[in-house]
């Protein structure tokens, strides 16, 4: 029994398995699909902003929620993209491809070429943060989420999302904005936004603010005011990604406006493949600070939803789930 206890213990869909209530079925399967709804577009999205491609935000979503299924705790988590996570490794693979290049300025190095590497180094900055959350999790040091200030994580969110902004604007005008790191970032990124705001795309520009508009409307309007009597939110993020998409292809937007497309989608799921590990001194060094906030973000958000919900959560199982769901991820070309 003792065995049978520790392995229900280690993987707790067993135990969910058997003590399901079938009757909350629909429910949960509505819950997931809205859920699912939300992860396309964003790990679309969230992978150009951690500097890859969007391609890498899709499998992203698809591993990390898998290893979560079987070894999480909490019934409303779904491991997958974060905007903050994205920024962090953007700025890790920028500032590494950067030396690579620099220590091979005599050889010429195609853009493809600088993209593999920096899908090595994300793969890596991945392993590392798992391999930490996992320690942690068997070490049974989950009693450290009881000392995670709600502060910290309510400062850290606001300052982040000034960062995703600032990083989208380039983007959403369709200029060249140089990648910056370190003190005064911000700043900088804006100056060099200011410097080149005369090569805007108006077709960019305007597509941006209509689609803004439409996400925030559904989103505050209809989906916050009638999510009383809404059996599911409506899905504005996908439905938006859909038209948009079919809209810019039957019209040919790339050629006739010169709209920045996504372009081609590979099909089909990667085979496993190592993480680059040529430097990792410092990317080791920058895993723990991912690490940590994987655990801050995740695990504040799991708590409040059991509080809500009267159920414990298991810390310790936690950390152990979100080690598993990086650690394995990080062969299969995902970021944190």
């Amino acid at each position: 029994m003792c065995v049978l206890s520790s392995i229900f213990s280690f993987i707790p869909i067993l135990h969910a398995i058997r003590t399901y209530n079938r009757r909350a079925a629909l429910n949960d399967f509505l819950a997931g699909i809205s859920v699912a709804f939300v992860h396309l577009p964003q790990g679309l999205g969230f992978g150009l902003l951690g500097s890859l491609k969007p391609i890498h935000g899709i499998y992203s979503t698809f591993y990390p929620v898998l290893l979560y299924l079987v070894f999480g705790t909490s019934p409303h988590v779904s491991l997958g993209t974060n905007a903050v996570l994205a920024v962090l490794t953007a700025s890790v693979v920028e500032r590494e491809a950067k030396l690579w290049v620099d220590l091979n300025n005599h050889t010429v190095i195609s853009d493809e070429e600088i993209l593999q590497y920096k899908v090595g180094i994300s793969m890596m900055l991945t392993f590392f943060a798992g391999a930490i959350l996992l320690l942690i999790g068997l070490l049974r040091l989950g009693f450290l989420t009881n000392y995670l200030a709600v502060s910290f994580i309510g400062g850290f969110t606001t300052v982040s999302a000034i960062h995703i902004t600032t990083s989208e604007i380039g983007k959403m005008l369709n200029i060249e904005v140089k990648a910056y790191s370190g003190t005064g970032k911000i700043i900088k990124t804006f100056i060099e936004i200011f410097s080149n705001i005369k090569k805007t795309n108006i077709a960019d520009l305007i597509i941006s603010i209509v689609s803004i508009v439409i996400l925030l409307t559904v989103k505050i309007f209809v989906n916050e005011k009638y999510k009383a009597r809404l059996k599911i939110p409506i899905p504005i993020d996908l439905i938006v990604v859909v038209l948009s998409t079919i809209i810019s292809y039957v019209s040919n937007f790339k050629d006739v406006y010169g709209v920045a497309i996504v372009g081609d989608i590979p099909t089909g799921m990667p085979p496993p493949i190592l993480p680059n590990f040529e430097s990792t001194p410092r990317v080791a060094k920058d895993s723990f600070v991912v690490a940590i906030l994987i655990f801050a973000l995740t695990i504040s958000m799991a708590k409040l939803m059991a509080k809500l919900n009267n159920y414990e959560l298991n810390n310790n199982q936690e950390l152990v789930a979100y080690g598993m769901s990086n650690l394995f991820s990080s062969f299969f070309q995902c970021f944190p």
